[in-house]
């Protein structure tokens, strides 16, 4: 008899660990989920600010609205991944190829806070880089294939097209 209840008792302790196990699985990704979810809400508001505040003609013909854009706007950007809470970076670069010159805000927690990265240079942009050429050339936004950063920590981005009376 004992045996038999021993048997019993383990099959329902199994049984109940496993949707237990599970429910905490469902749990835990709904939150990534959300974090996901709310990644990609912000940043396609923030690309639908950017573009309102861009004017495109300008910026294709005089040289210095663009550096005078990130001057201006760079501060907003930084306010906005600090209160997000949910990124260690954020950033906007401009269309090299559009603009004819590198224009880019890029911010990156270090531990201390958001701090202004340097720019790349204008030949980083001579190779293909998905994360930069996918959402100009396609137009769509998209997340990243996770990648090692320089610090060594496996990460991913979101990133969406900039998109001003149809040009990216």
């Amino acid at each position: 008899m004992g045996g038999i209840i021993g048997v019993i008792v383990n099959n329902n302790v199994v049984e109940q660990s496993r949707e237990f196990a599970k429910g905490q699985i469902d749990a835990n990704l709904n939150l990534i989920y959300q974090d996901f979810r709310s990644i990609e809400v912000s940043v396609k508001t923030l690309s639908g600010q950017f573009a309102e505040l861009t004017d495109v003609e300008k910026a294709k013909n005089d040289p210095n609205y663009l550096k005078e854009f990130k001057t201006t706007y760079a501060p907003m950007l930084k306010q906005i991944g600090e209160e997000l809470g949910i990124t260690r970076s954020i950033y906007m670069y401009f269309n090299v190829e559009k603009f004819n010159q590198e224009v880019d805000l890029w911010y990156f927690d270090d531990g201390s806070g958001f701090v202004m990265q340097d720019s790349f240079g204008m030949e980083y942009y001579e190779d293909y880089n998905a994360w930069y050429n996918l959402p100009i050339d396609d137009g769509v936004s998209m997340w990243t294939f996770p990648y090692v950063s320089e610090t060594g920590t496996a990460i991913s981005s979101y990133i969406a097209p900039v998109v001003k009376d149809g040009e990216i």
